[in-house]
């Protein structure tokens, strides 16, 4: 569910062994069409066939983005948007005259009843990653309505050791349950990045 970042980054500010804080959102997204139907998921497993709307702070130590083509976003430009090129392919199916040369080119996202139109400035380089849209606070906020809440957060271990990076996940998630907050799911970078090369 989602949550104040604020509450949530001062309590996991006390568990030792955490280092840095960032919050971030991520929620489904779909090509807005003008029947008013959206497909946001392709797949009876929910987990397939998914555009994901992100926002993240452009100055983020928490991710970067090799650009293929175009530049990162800018903070807080309501009207911008990078696809990684799985979100691109998507988009721009049966188009591939858009999809060769997007920057610039508009879309329209839509999730629940909200729409939006937005305008490509950059490509994303991103591999054995779902279809991604990113979008700065501003624009993820008027889009789905969450007022400055966030559904994720990003959390830098001072000791990124495995058996660390375990004890240290076990106690945010008892923390966080000691303060009436559940953690449906967490995974460490190293783990994520051994599943993808696997």
């Amino acid at each position: 569910s989602r949550a104040d970042p604020k509450i949530i980054m001062d309590i996991l500010r006390t568990i030792p062994g955490v280092i840095q804080v960032e919050p971030w959102n991520k929620i489904s997204a779909a090509r807005h069409r003008v029947d008013g139907i959206n497909i946001t998921t392709t797949y009876p497993d929910g987990g397939h066939g998914l555009l994901q709307l992100s926002a993240i702070n452009p100055a983020s130590n928490f991710i970067t983005l090799p650009m293929r083509s175009g530049r990162m976003l800018e903070d807080n430009n309501s009207d911008e948007v990078v696809l990684n090129q799985k979100a691109l392919e998507s988009y721009f199916f049966g188009d591939a005259r858009e999809r060769a040369d997007p920057i610039g080119a508009e879309i329209f996202l839509g999730v629940g009843g909200h729409a939006a139109r937005l305008r490509i400035v950059g490509l994303a380089e991103q591999t054995m990653t779902g279809g991604m849209a990113y979008v700065s606070a501003a624009t993820f906020q008027k889009l789905t309505g969450q007022d400055g809440y966030s559904t994720h957060f990003r959390v830098q271990m001072s000791d990124s050791a495995a058996e660390k990076v375990d004890a240290v996940a076990k106690q945010i998630e008892t923390t966080l349950a000691q303060q009436h907050f559940y953690v449906i799911g967490s995974i460490p970078e190293q783990r994520l990045r051994y599943e993808v090369d696997g």
